[in-house]
């Protein structure tokens, strides 16, 4: 799988921030979103202060703000694996239950 992430792609974060080691997103899914206007970001924990407009940073709007989050702390989710992961989860939680009784 290509690992480019790009507007509409889903990704998770999956490392802490490297201002203040901030780890209240990891685990976050969001969407890419084009923000050809956006060019600084504003850690929500400590204020520091990152410009993001040289390509490094993945850019998604989450309950109506923008947040911006380096691409070295995301990786790129495949939808349909996701799908295929939630099925088997569900079809061990049916036999599980099942086998219980």
């Amino acid at each position: 799988m290509n690992n480019t992430i790009k507007p509409g792609d889903m990704f998770m974060i999956v490392r802490p921030s490297y201002c203040c080691g901030q780890t209240k997103s990891l685990g976050l899914i969001g969407a890419a979103i084009d923000t050809p206007n956006l060019c600084g970001a504003v850690c929500i924990n400590c204020g520091g202060a990152t410009q993001i407009d040289d390509g490094g940073f993945v850019c998604f709007e989450q309950d109506g703000l923008l947040g911006a989050v380096e691409r070295s702390r995301v990786i790129k989710l495949d939808p349909k694996n996701l799908q295929d992961d939630n099925e088997h989860t569900e079809e061990k939680l049916t036999t599980t239950t099942v086998s219980e009784l």
